[in-house]
Parts: structure tokens; sequence; C-alpha cells
């Protein structure tokens, strides 16, 4: 028998399986952690009623909150609030249920990505190395030891899907209706799966293509259009059936314009270069605060980087994997949206890139099994160990913080996350002790969110000096920012410096997103009766009907 035979054996598939189960014990085994705290108790989330009910709700219902910027980014993902709450109707809150779902998609996932490589011709060792390499990457691990993080190791299922059904179907009525459906089944999952998608369908119609002519790509192409627009068009009227009628269905908020996406594009690209390249241990992060730290260079020479690799490979006649690699950086782009929104963990936005990349292995070089090992048996104990170390980060609340907070000791984060757990556990002078302590980076002003968090807490704490000398020098970092104008509002009237204040609530009152919570707050201001009387009928004749 041949290495490249055994390689493709059943045996490296249980070995694989069993080194995921074992690196991945700590998180498996562990509790709720972050959101999954709110997870457990939510009312949407624990019935057989809330099951059809996701259909119209977006993230901002199962939030419960008036935040301007998580009510404007509010995202419509009902097949992974469905697979959450399904395990909680069946048996309850149970963390060791949720992560058995969670590791039996991931498995589903890294499963049908092989088998893909094996319709797409790869060899196989490169078979193997794909799907462990998908498998064992501690950065994944965000998406599937994280309980939260199920949409997308949902829409990577779906994707690897994808990539099975198109590298076998020939053209035609069924092919069309099949891949509508994987499609509709992504996008419901997690919107990011539509560029994914996009990108997987342009790579098999190159990849088709015989001769130089381009009209069989074209005739694949738009095959694929069909059922690619249907999903998208599920989605947008999906989407928009649950948004408020105040709320666009794009743009708005804290979301970032075009040019400023654009702009902030190469350092998403440099940023997941990095990550996917050095698999360490690592807890979430935040993502504002990272793309805050980069400069234009290393996110320029990454997407260089990553042009050149397509470039090399249409040269070289390979155009599938070119446009898997190139497609794999775009769709990663759209994490950049909420960057400052949220404590957006990032990591967890590279599955279906890695998924991408481990698809154009199809078109590796070298089919020997020596090559695979001498390439991919370093890099998989790399991963091997990172994950360890991840899972561990992901076992209980504590570890988690304490993970921030020490894997990454320059990023607040750590230090809020802390001082979260002190004041969990009925220590509040721990927790301003740890405040107090946070890293002080002069050149990287705090994001604005995590300012408004971080603030937050020093008022919980019974310390409103603090929380107001981060809101004023955020808004100093930050003048555009409407979210962090609204805090500034607010600090201005408790200062009594009312000009600047009501000149703010003005401002914030033009604004759609802001018009409703603004003139909450004026109507509060003008029944305050501690205000003077002339300061509350100016905040009556703004707050308006």
């Amino acid at each position: 028998m041949t290495a490249p035979r055994r390689l493709a054996g059943p045996a490296p598939a249980l070995a694989l399986a069993l080194a995921l189960v074992g690196l991945a014990w700590p998180a498996l085994t562990g509790s709720f952690i972050y959101d999954d705290v709110a997870l457990a108790s939510h009312p949407f989330l624990d019935g057989r009623d809330d099951l059809l009910a996701a259909l119209g709700r977006n993230s901002a219902d199962y939030l419960e909150t008036a935040d301007v910027a998580v009510r404007s980014t509010a995202t419509w993902r009902p097949l992974s609030m469905v697979s959450l709450i399904a395990v909680q109707a069946l048996v309850g809150p149970s963390p060791g249920a949720h992560h058995l779902v969670s590791l039996l998609l991931h498995g589903l996932a890294v499963g049908l990505l092989v088998a893909a490589l094996r319709r797409r011709g790869a060899a196989p060792g490169w078979q193997l190395f794909g799907g462990a390499v998908v498998a064992l990457h501690p950065a994944l691990g965000e998406a599937w030891l994280w309980i939260n993080g199920r949409s997308d190791v949902l829409a990577g299922v779906w994707l690897a899907g994808l990539a099975y059904h198109l590298a076998g179907a020939s053209t035609g009525p069924r092919r069309a209706v099949v891949s509508a459906l994987l499609m509709v089944g992504g996008a419901l999952s997690k919107e990011t799966f539509l560029p994914a998608a996009l990108c997987l369908c342009a790579a098999d119609a190159l990849g088709a293509a015989r001769g130089p002519g381009l009209r069989e790509p074209l005739r694949r192409v738009s095959a694929a259009l069909v059922p690619f627009v249907a999903a998208a068009v599920v989605f947008w009227f999906g989407r928009a059936a649950t948004l408020p009628a105040d709320l666009p269905v794009l743009g708005g908020g804290g979301l970032p314009g075009p040019v400023r996406l654009l702009a902030r594009a190469p350092d998403m690209v440099g940023l997941g270069l990095e990550t996917l390249f050095v698999p360490q241990a690592r807890g979430m992060r935040y993502l504002g605060w990272e793309l805050s730290g980069r400069g234009a260079l290393p996110g320029w020479g990454a997407s260089t980087l990553v042009l050149l690799a397509g470039a090399g490979l249409l040269w070289r006649g390979r155009r599938r994997a070119a446009v898997l690699v190139v497609g794999a950086a775009l769709t990663l782009l759209p994490a950049g949206l909420v960057g400052d929104a949220f404590w957006l963990g990032f990591d967890r936005y590279l599955y279906l890139p890695l998924l991408l990349l481990a698809l154009a292995l199809a078109d590796a070089p070298w089919p020997g099994a020596r090559p695979v090992l001498a390439v991919g048996g370093p890099a998989l104990l790399v991963c091997a160990w990172g994950l360890w170390g991840t899972a561990a980060t992901y076992a209980s609340p504590v570890e988690f913080a304490l993970g921030m907070a020490t894997l990454r000791p320059g990023e607040p984060t750590g230090a809020l996350m802390t001082a979260r757990e002190a004041v969990a556990a009925g220590r509040p002078e721990a927790a301003l002790a740890l405040l107090d302590a946070r890293p002080v980076v002069t050149d990287r002003p705090v994001p604005p969110a995590l300012t408004h968090r971080l603030a937050g807490e020093y008022l919980g704490l019974g310390r409103p000096d603090r929380a107001a000398a981060l809101i004023e020098e955020a808004a100093a970092a930050f003048p555009d920012d409407a979210n962090l104008r609204f805090d500034l509002m607010t600090l201005r009237m408790g200062q009594r410096r009312v000009d600047e204040a009501l000149a703010l609530a003005e401002a914030l009152r033009a604004d759609p997103l802001r018009r409703e919570p603004t003139g909450a707050l004026l109507a509060q201001w003008a029944a305050d009766p501690r205000l003077p009387e002339a300061v509350r009928a100016r905040c009556r004749a703004l707050a308006g009907p």
C-alpha cells in the first residue's frame, strides 16, 4: 500500500478526530463564558415556541438593548439562533450539550471540506492537511469553542457543503436548486457567507473552463448567479422585516462608509494573515483596538502579498486557486464594518476564509506525501499546541478573563473582563484596582465602544471622575463618533455645561438613528426638578412632540 493511500484511509481521520477532542477538552467540558451567560437564561432562547419566532428577531432583540450602535448594526441569523434554541428547548441550559453541537458542526465542516477536496482532485496528503489545519487551527477555536460563535461554524458547514456540491454536480435545474438551498442556509446562518459563496462559485466556473475561452466560465457563472441572487434576496427581505422602521437595511449607526471601509481593508487583511500564519494560543480579541495600532505598511504589504499570490497562480494556469486566495481576503473585509461598534471577536471571522484557502489546496503543485509531511507536519504541531492553549482560555469565565489579560497584556479588554469577574465575586475594590492599573498606551486611544464599557464600569464602581476622563479623552480622539457624542452630551449636562450639552443634543436629534434616544433623554431632563426652569424649557423645545 502506498503512502498516499494510507493518508486517505480511515486511520488518519480517526486520529484527527481524537486529537481534536483531546486538545479541545478543557473548553468542551467547561462552562458558559462571556455572552454565553446571557444565553443560558434568555427568555427568547429557552423554548420550542422560540424556534419559529427566531425568523422575526434580530441580534438586538436577543441582547435587549437600546444602544444605537447595536440596533443599527443588528444582524439576522435565524438558523444560528435556532441551533442554540433547539439545545435549550431539548436539554435546558447545558454548556456540555451546546459544546457537543458546536463540535459536531465543526467536524461536519471538516468532513465536507475533505470530501470536496477529494472531488476536486486533491492528492490524499493535501486532503488530510486541508482538513487538519481547519480542524486544529487555534484561531478558529473562537467559532466552535465559544458557544455564541455558532454562526461562523454553521456557515462553514453550508460553505463546505456548497463546495462539495459544486465539485460534483453538472449544470442543470437540480444543481441550481441544491445550490440555492445551500446558499439560503448559509445566508440565514451568517451574512458573510454570501461573499464567500460568490467567490466559490467564481472559482468553480474558472476551474471548469477548458482552454483560453470565456464561454464556459461565463455560462457557469450565470448559472450560479440565479441561486445566489435568490439567497441574497431572501436574506435582504428577511433582515429588513426584522429591523425597526426607523433603521435602514444597510448603513447607519457605527458603520463606516465605503471610503473608510476601503481604507481599513489592508489592515484587515494584514491582521488576518498574521493570525492565520502565527497559530498561537489566543483568547478573544477586540478588533477596534487591534486595527487602531496597525500601520499602513504592514497592511498594504499583506494585501500586496495576497494579490501577488493570486497573480502568480493565474500565471501558472491555476485560476480556481487564484480566485479562492483573493476571495478569502475579500470574505474577511465585512468584519471591518462593525469593528468599532462592538467588542468584536475577530478570529471567528477567519473560519470561512480559511475554508476557501484550504479548498485552494486542490490545485497544490506537489502531489506526493513527502512534501505534505515536510510542509504540514510542523505547522500542524504548532496548531495543536495553540489549540490546547486556546481551549484552556475558554474553560471558564475566570480563565477567559485571565487569558485575555495574559495573552495580550497591552490591550485594556483584559483589565475590563477581569474587573467584571471581580465585581461578580463581590470584590469591587479589586475591580477598581484592576481598572486603574489597565494598560495606558498614549499613541493608541481606547476605541469608542470599549470606552463606553470602561466608563460604565467606573460609574458602577462609584468613580464618575474616571468615567468622565475616559469619555473626554476618547471624544477628543474620535470627534466624529456619534455614539461618543451621545456620551459626551450626557457628561456635559452632568457638568452643568448646558449650552454644550444642548448643542450636542440638537445635532444628534438630526440623526434619524439617534433622534429617539436623544429625545427620551431630553424629556428626562425636562422633567428633572434639579435643573433651572429655563434649561428645562429648552429641553422641552428640543425634545419636540
